[in-house]
């Protein structure tokens, strides 16, 4: 039996690795594409989150940044609905003509999302 020339060898090498390379990023495509499939076949829209004085996290920051635009809100943008958030959140209840709650519900991110950015 004759040796392998270092040419054949690499050559072998390369179309394992591109086999490796398609089995693994099949598999991650195929999970990707099962999961975008199940989600898009969810036809309720995703609910956001009720925020009241007390919450607190991202969804917090971005109520502040509209409500910023709007000049309802004068204070920082630190992801803490308290009491000036609160007041900002009546304020812009009031004229966007919502149910005064203090609380950003489905109603008032509805009103909140129409908001140009």
């Amino acid at each position: 039996m004759e040796p392998l020339n270092g040419k054949f060898q690499q050559l072998q090498k390369d179309a394992e690795a591109k086999i490796f390379h398609q089995n693994i990023f099949l598999v991650n495509e195929q999970a990707a594409n099962e999961d975008i499939e199940q989600e898009n076949n969810q036809n309720e829209p995703t609910a956001l989150p009720e925020l009241s004085k007390g919450s607190k996290g991202e969804m917090v920051m971005k109520a502040q940044r509209i409500l910023k635009t709007t000049s309802d809100y004068v204070g920082y943008v630190d992801g803490d609905f308290g009491w000036v958030m609160e007041a900002a959140v009546q304020s812009f209840q009031r004229r966007s003509k919502v149910a005064i709650t203090g609380i950003i519900n489905d109603e008032t991110w509805e009103a909140l999302n129409q908001i140009p950015r």
